[in-house]
């Protein structure tokens, strides 16, 4: 019996750790500049580093969206596309190969 609750816990939380690398593996979640810019991705919704709520196009490891006219880069289109667990490369969506403006995963605040 003793077994079984081993096993079973082991499985549980098997899960749980897969669960948690699955999402990490995604461009959704809050991401950060060093110089204070934000940005928050979660399915098609983004929130832009300039605070506009608004929706874009969301693949698991890409964003594309047409920036807010009053933020930087207003009026052209944004890609973003995850480079490993903790990087975002943000492009004009017309230079794919321009070079990239780094965001970082935000660090929990304490």
């Amino acid at each position: 019996m003793q077994r079984i609750g081993l096993i079973l816990s082991g499985a549980g939380a098997a899960l749980l750790l897969g669960a948690g690398l699955a999402q990490a593996d995604a461009i959704d979640g809050k991401w950060c500049r060093k110089d204070g810019r934000r940005m928050e991705i979660d399915g098609t919704r983004i929130i832009t580093p300039g605070g506009a709520d608004m929706t874009g196009d969301y693949s698991r490891h890409a964003f594309r969206y047409l920036v807010p006219e009053k933020e930087e880069h207003g009026g052209t289109r944004r890609f973003l596309r995850l480079r490993g667990e903790n990087w975002v490369y943000a492009y004009p969506a017309d230079q794919p190969g321009a070079d990239p403006e780094i965001w970082e995963r935000c660090t929990p605040v304490s």
